[in-house]
């Protein structure tokens, strides 16, 4: 399924925990991209909620904080949206983690306030995504996504370029945000995933924005 998304800027979150801005070197003429899969594996991570999968994170620092978006952990199918009472993370290797709360951004103005920190207690240091400013993408810059789609086990990958930045508003709002089309694969599921700035070498890689949802079929 091809679908245009929004990705929200990766920099609130950098703002939110306090971390240093980096810059990605300019892509290689040829680059890696199994290492680059392989090393994101362990950091993308499924998010559930007692038996059901809600969407996808990532992992930001080595110490447990885990990036999504806000509306993968809110129950709406009451009709009042509330944040899920307990939540699970599972990597990619069966290790599975309880997560708590850390940043709850309420979502009720715009879209690049959807987003939520989570924090799991991990045994050892994690590998973690490397996070970047929105600044740093142009368009036709290679980028590449994952996530959790249709409740898989593990997680799928697609590669592309960013199209086109724009600047959007809320209908009814002067409120705007910084955002991005990709022509990308996106599936239920994927929601919370990195978009991910390729660098000249793995190392280099860049989270430039959180994957939201498709604007058309």
């Amino acid at each position: 399924m091809r679908n245009y998304l929004v990705i929200t800027v990766a920099c609130l979150v950098v703002t939110a925990m306090s971390c240093a801005t980096l810059r990605a070197e300019p892509i290689a003429a040829s680059h890696d991209m199994k290492e680059r899969v392989k090393y994101t594996k362990e950091s993308v991570v499924r998010i559930k909620y007692l038996d059901r999968q809600l969407g996808t994170g990532f992992v930001i620092s080595e110490n447990g904080l885990i990036a999504t978006c806000l509306h993968v952990v809110t129950d709406d199918t009451s009709g009042t949206k509330t944040l899920y009472p307990s939540l699970q993370v599972y990597f990619n290797d069966g290790t599975i983690y309880d997560a708590e709360y850390v940043i709850k951004r309420p979502n009720k103005l715009a879209i690049d306030t959807d987003y939520a920190i989570l924090k799991i207690q991990p045994k050892k240091p994690l590998r973690y995504l490397k996070l970047g400013s929105f600044k740093d993408a142009a368009d036709g810059d290679a980028v590449y996504i994952s996530g959790y789609p249709f409740e898989l086990l593990s997680p799928i990958f697609a590669g592309g370029m960013l199209s086109t930045k724009v600047r959007l508003s809320n209908p009814g709002s002067d409120f705007t945000y910084d955002a991005a089309y990709l022509d990308l694969t996106l599936n239920s599921g994927n929601s919370g995933g990195p978009v991910i700035l390729i660098g000249a070498k793995r190392e280099d890689d860049l989270v430039i924005g959180i994957q939201q949802f498709p604007l058309a079929q």
